[in-house]
């Protein structure tokens, strides 16, 4: 899978530029799949999205902490909000039910991002988050996560036949109170190419951190405007880290919708409506 996301990334670097869209991760803040960019939901605007996945639950997750295993069902469930024009605030929760006869797994978190920077100004836009959520299956496990991002422009597009691109460099810490006792603080990376048409590949990849992840956590979408006026979103993308960022051993597809509220779409805050899709 992750072999096929890379040609997209090729046929991407076909189309040509165009503005992008902070869409909601699985995790709530927006960004790539599972990992926040600097880019915030514009004031005023709420994106509600919602995505669903099949994936295998190893008996080695989070260190074994979990004490599950089996296949199970996500459907994580997102709202952020733009707050003003530098910040964002989200509510994320996903019922994970596991069969065969496992007991369902519940996660929620809320957080917001603050961006200390913007391209349109500086040489990148800067952004740091905070969350506060909870695993629960049986015994509640609280994680706390805070995050550093830059993403900056790359210096190719806007001309026909090339697509625009960014970049985005960050570092994750994420704090899972007992039972599970783990801690993890990792670098990642990230990349978006956005077509002539709105369309958007992104790629993500996070540095493994042993006893908690079973492989490195990898994910790549490719996300499509497809309310004409109207600013609803389809996705469809791969990943082994839909379980509250943690890698699993096993990459799976998830698909799923996002619908913009309010406010005028765009890939930051402060900036003006150009596309049909940016209302």
């Amino acid at each position: 899978m992750r072999v096929y996301m890379a040609v997209l990334v090729a046929v991407m670097l076909g189309l040509g530029g165009a503005a992008g869209w902070a869409y909601p991760t699985l995790g709530g803040a927006t960004g790539l799949v599972t990992l926040p960019t600097a880019e915030v939901v514009p004031a005023g605007a709420v994106d509600l999205a919602v995505d669903y996945q099949e994936v295998d639950i190893g008996a080695k997750a989070l260190g074994g902490s979990l004490g599950m295993y089996g296949e199970a069902e996500m459907l994580p469930i997102r709202a952020v909000a733009g707050v003003g024009e530098n910040a964002e605030v989200w509510a994320a929760y996903n019922k994970v039910k596991v069969d065969p006869g496992g007991e369902d797994l519940k996660m929620w978190n809320v957080g917001g991002k603050y961006m200390i920077a913007h391209e349109e100004k500086d040489s990148a836009s800067a952004a740091i988050g905070l969350s506060y959520g909870k695993i629960d299956n049986g015994d509640d496990a609280r994680v706390t996560t805070i995050f550093v991002v830059v993403s900056k422009s790359l210096g190719f597009g806007g001309g026909a036949g090339v697509a625009s691109a960014k970049a985005h460099l960050g570092a994750i810490w994420m704090n899972f109170d007992s039972p599970i006792s783990e801690e993890l603080s990792r670098p990642f990376v990230g990349l978006e190419f956005t077509g002539e048409n709105g369309s958007i590949l992104a790629v993500e990849y996070r540095k493994r951190a042993s006893g908690i992840d079973v492989d490195t956590p990898f994910a790549a979408v490719l996300r499509y405007p497809v309310g004409g006026t109207k600013p609803l979103w389809l996705e469809v993308g791969t990943t082994n880290a839909a379980l509250g960022g943690i890698g699993l051993d096993e990459d799976d597809v998830f698909f799923g919708l996002c619908y913009r509220f309010g406010g005028a779409a765009g890939a930051a805050a402060g900036r003006a409506p150009t596309q049909p899709w940016d209302y």
